[in-house]
């Protein structure tokens, strides 16, 4: 865990959305006698574009056996210290507390009540992933002096979580679902886990040298986990290769 002081220092994610402007043209008389074939040639492009930026957001992280956690939509009036959490997971919306109370409801009933484990802290982040009927929940929590954060496997149906990992590291990558198994990444911490069980197959603590709180960026290639960071120090994006399977360092200190 960190200090008060180290952690008033990390630097936090912000995610900046590029908005798009659209502008209203005027259109004459003969602007208007489009063609009903050209609208829909118009729209298959679209579906084409569509369906490429998919594929490459697929294969960024490794193909289909490759999944990143979803983000959740953070709720309150300071963002850096969220209220709650929303999401949806297929047919139900979920809302879950800075506290771990948690709430799926379809169509505006009470389904399905379960917490997550909090300790003494708060949770300042939240990704899920859907693995069959069950949530795969991941959330970095603090108690004002330290940070650190959890994985937690949740059942339909239950009140609390089947197991729950423990990681003792801020600034948590979004976690990658591969092959029934977790591939996390945090500062200075590196793990694979076991999406039945909770438990490790491999971690690596101080797996990679930075200069300050960077936020590390997780990628699975082909059998590489591949973790980029930006070295306080120097200012220059570093990365590292491992062993998938192994957890075997094949690239370090690049």
């Amino acid at each position: 865990m960190f200090t008060k002081r180290e952690r008033e220092t990390a630097s936090h994610r912000r995610i900046s959305v590029p908005t798009r402007t659209r502008r209203r043209v005027g259109r004459s008389a003969a602007d208007s006698l489009v063609s009903r074939r050209s609208t829909r040639r118009r729209g298959k492009l679209q579906a084409m574009r569509l369906t490429f930026a998919v594929f490459v957001l697929v294969v960024s992280v490794g193909g289909a056996h490759a999944q990143p956690f979803v983000q959740a939509m953070r709720h309150g009036v300071d963002p850096s210290q969220p209220d709650s959490f929303t999401f949806v997971d297929g047919e139900r919306k979920c809302r879950v507390t800075a506290a771990g109370a948690a709430l799926c409801q379809r169509d505006g009933s009470r389904e399905w009540p379960f917490r997550l484990p909090v300790d003494d802290g708060r949770i300042e982040a939240l990704s899920f992933f859907r693995d069959g009927d069950d949530l795969l929940m991941a959330y970095e929590l603090s108690d004002g002096e330290s940070g650190w954060a959890q994985i937690a496997r949740v059942t339909r149906g239950a009140k609390r979580p089947t197991w729950r990992f423990h990681l003792p590291s801020l600034n948590m990558a979004t976690p990658v679902f591969h092959e029934q198994t977790i591939v996390v990444a945090a500062l200075a911490y590196l793990a694979r886990i076991n999406a039945e069980t909770g438990s490790p197959e491999w971690r690596i603590e101080r797996a990679y040298i930075g200069g300050g709180f960077e936020i590390p960026e997780l990628e699975l290639s082909g059998g590489d986990v591949l973790v980029h960071w930006r070295d306080g120090s120097s200012g220059k994006i570093r990365s590292e290769c491992f062993d998938v399977v192994t957890g075997e360092c094949r690239s370090c200190g690049s």
